[in-house]
């Protein structure tokens, strides 16, 4: 499959930043539901070098659904604009404003030089090349791709020490979840706030989901409960990954439950020792980072979360959720005025120092239905009652930003 070379269609609106796999799963239902032709998915770091399985998978499924892609470094440079520009959360670049006039003249002096030193090194048969860089590493890049940013909020659980942070300041829009997040948004930033509900699980809702290919894919047997294990990375070493806490601890449930573990993506990056530890306990692990999540939540009895947004995928599923507690570090920039909060009130929690309770937690089925019905008022503090249809409630407003943002004026 070859990148597109050509300019955006005429019509193409938005451009949807893709800098990790796992975006394409936040992002599909809502393309499918866009108009043709009225977007551009733009491959940015990892995603636009694909020398990982995931980061190749991924853009073979968005080639492999007709849409225009395009790199990052090649709208950059032929300094393409479009109308719209859509992301997740801070990506890089210190500011929202171009590098200082030193910094682009510095950039533009590297890249003159390059160009004249890699025909030499071809000539002399060296293999070493060095890549240009058409990019500003110093501005952040949704502002390199035109004027107007959106941003389509990742997860509900949103925090002060992270998701909630000055760079937020860059968008003209958020798309929310729901109440939660909206009213969080509103109070803190200047911009246009709807609410789209959580549109990467609408399929979960269909009839014609493929979900008992999980037990064929995974070798799980049927006649037991499955324990869906959804443990989030830890990049600033906080300790907020159950993985190195509790990977002895869930192993000892093998005989009785089928295990699935789907590690977050940037894990097999960042931390390949957890990893390492999960194969060590002979754990099936998920590695697909771009796999539609919705068959392996139809497939599971019992989702196991720690952190992020995952408990919130169970809560907006009606899953039965149970939190592992991991020794969290003071000041860990995710637990920081974290949602999560409310929802390790409501669910039961099993400490990494005492598991044993988790036994009698599992198999307790009526007090699980209680609990799931009475976390219905939390569901819709949280989400928006659009279970199933939430892509298209998000493609509509994609496409009348016009009209609310006019309204602002």
């Amino acid at each position: 499959m070859q990148l597109n070379r050509e300019s955006p269609p005429e019509q193409s609106r938005f451009a949807f930043i893709l800098h990790t796999p796992t975006l394409f799963i936040h992002y599909a239902s809502v393309w499918a539901a866009m108009t043709p032709g009225s977007f551009t998915v733009v491959l940015y770091g990892q995603c636009e070098e694909r020398r990982t399985d995931a980061t190749r998978t991924a853009y073979e499924r968005i080639c492999a659904r007709g849409y225009h892609v395009m790199d990052f470094s090649e709208v950059v440079r032929r300094r393409i604009r479009f109308p719209y520009v859509v992301s997740n959360h801070f990506i890089a670049g210190p500011s929202p404003d171009p590098a200082p006039l030193a910094g682009r003249l510095l950039r533009r002096l590297k890249n003159a030089t390059k160009r004249v030193v890699n025909p030499l090194l071809a000539r002399t048969g060296s293999g070493k090349r060095y890549f240009l860089q058409p990019i500003d590493a110093y501005q952040h890049p949704p502002k390199q791709l035109g004027d107007r940013q959106v941003r389509f909020m990742y997860g509900a659980d949103i925090s002060d020490g992270w998701s909630l942070g000055e760079w937020n300041r860059i968008y003209d829009a958020f798309l929310c979840h729901g109440p939660n997040d909206a009213e969080a948004i509103a109070s803190r930033f200047d911009a246009d706030v709807a609410i789209m509900g959580y549109p990467r699980y609408d399929g979960y809702f269909s009839d014609d989901l493929p979900w008992r290919e999980v037990f064929t894919e995974f070798d799980l047997d049927p006649a037991k409960r499955t324990i869906l294990w959804m443990p989030t990375a830890d990049p600033f070493g906080d300790d907020v990954c159950s993985i190195p806490f509790f990977a002895a601890h869930i192993a000892t449930l093998m005989q009785d439950y089928n295990v699935i573990v789907r590690p977050h993506p940037m894990s097999f990056r960042q931390e390949p020792e957890f990893i390492a530890l999960l194969e060590e306990h002979g754990y099936r692990i998920d590695r697909d980072a771009s796999r539609d999540v919705t068959c392996l939540f139809r497939a599971a009895d019992y989702v196991l979360c720690d952190h992020g947004g995952s408990a919130f995928g169970a809560l907006y599923l009606d899953k039965r959720l149970v939190f592992l507690k991991t020794p969290v570090k003071a000041g860990a920039k995710v637990a920081e005025g974290a949602s999560n909060e409310a929802l390790m009130n409501h669910f039961p929690a099993v400490d990494h120092q005492d598991f044993s309770p988790m036994r009698s937690l599992l198999g307790d089925d009526a007090r699980w239905e209680r609990r799931i019905a009475e976390a219905r008022p939390l569901r819709d503090r949280f989400f928006a009652d659009y279970r199933g249809n939430a892509s298209e409630v998000a493609a509509r407003l994609l496409e009348t930003l016009d009209q609310r943002l006019e309204r602002r004026r």
